[in-house]
């Protein structure tokens, strides 16, 4: 699924936003904690998508001034009212009691680095909760890999995100995996409510994100900045009129670790473009063509080589 994260100034503006972009999202994540005001009933009543509702505290990023009980009192209302979900921190989450139909996110943020998902993970799975929710910041593409190999092993519903610049790949290939609930994305206009949300006509239209699937090949713009994703994006468009269930990402390879990308190899890459420098394949044809600058010819090339890797499964 597709969520929006929004914080509206109230709770006319958050309705009236909501029924802009309700047809093309499935989820929409209010952060009442970035409200100035909101009136709680009719925002759930009159929203007609479902509602994540969090009410973050500073310690996890978020802006609630109000006492630890006034901010718990406020979710523990929005269960009362038949909110479809509310996020909750896993050091809060013991307070919560009876929730009717109102399903938990439980999750965790580290906005310096990333946590130690696995035991993160753990603790959240013993914690009641009907989804994990574990999200850190990337400081290199590597942590996206992080975020994403803790699907395989998730026993609940799971949003894994790396947040940052370098998150871009677990935000779009998350996708991929059956346990994955949703990835979030900002309005176009707006500036999100997390580092990294990509604008959500860029993540569906550039990304094609509702066609991601376990069956999806991605493959590394080796570069970064704006013209890395707009190459992406071209690629992506070009895959897309000539069928190929590929995805195009911008991977920042200026630290040359030499662990990137045998680390993208393993979880499933197979083409990788460093535009006027090289473009190569993995499979049974390998191929390497120099000072491939066209975003045309790069993906002629992938259509080629990669159409019978279409069916691989990843991770």
């Amino acid at each position: 699924m597709i969520a929006i994260a929004m914080a509206p100034h109230d709770t006319n503006d958050a309705l009236t936003r909501i029924a802009n972009i309700r047809d093309s999202v499935d989820v929409i994540e209010i952060r009442l904690d970035m409200m100035p005001k909101y009136e709680l009933k009719p925002l759930i009543a009159e929203s007609q998508i479902p509602l994540v509702l969090t009410n973050r505290p500073k310690r996890e990023g978020g802006n609630f001034q109000g006492t630890e009980k006034d901010r718990l009192n406020i979710l523990t209302d929005c269960i009362n009212l038949g909110a479809s979900y509310i996020d909750i921190e896993l050091d809060s989450v013991s307070t919560i009691g009876e929730r009717g139909a109102t399903q938990l996110i439980v999750s965790h943020h580290n906005f310096q680095a990333m946590p130690d998902l696995a035991t993160v993970r753990t603790r959240m799975e013993s914690s009641g909760a009907d989804i994990a929710k574990i999200v850190g910041l990337a400081t290199s593409p590597l942590d996206s890999f992080a975020a994403l190999k803790l699907f395989p092993q998730a026993m609940l519903p799971t949003i894994s995100i790396a947040m940052g610049r370098h998150g871009l790949m677990s935000r779009i290939l998350c996708l991929q995996h059956k346990k994955c609930l949703l990835s979030y994305a900002t309005e176009d206009d707006d500036p999100g409510t997390a580092p990294g949300q990509l604008p959500v006509s860029r993540m569906i239209n550039g990304f094609y994100a509702k066609n991601i699937s376990f069956k999806t090949i991605p493959i590394a713009v080796l570069h970064y900045g704006e013209r890395a994703e707009w190459l992406s994006v071209r690629l992506n468009s070009l895959f897309h009129q000539k069928r190929l269930d590929a995805v195009a990402l911008p991977v920042d390879s200026s630290s040359h670790d030499e662990h990137l990308i045998s680390s993208m190899v393993d979880y499933g890459f197979k083409g990788f473009w460093e535009p006027e420098v090289q473009l190569w394949t993995l499979g049974e044809t390998s191929i390497k063509e120099q000072s491939v600058v066209d975003p045309e010819e790069a993906a002629r090339i992938f259509s080629n080589t990669l159409a019978e890797s279409a069916n691989q499964t990843i991770g």
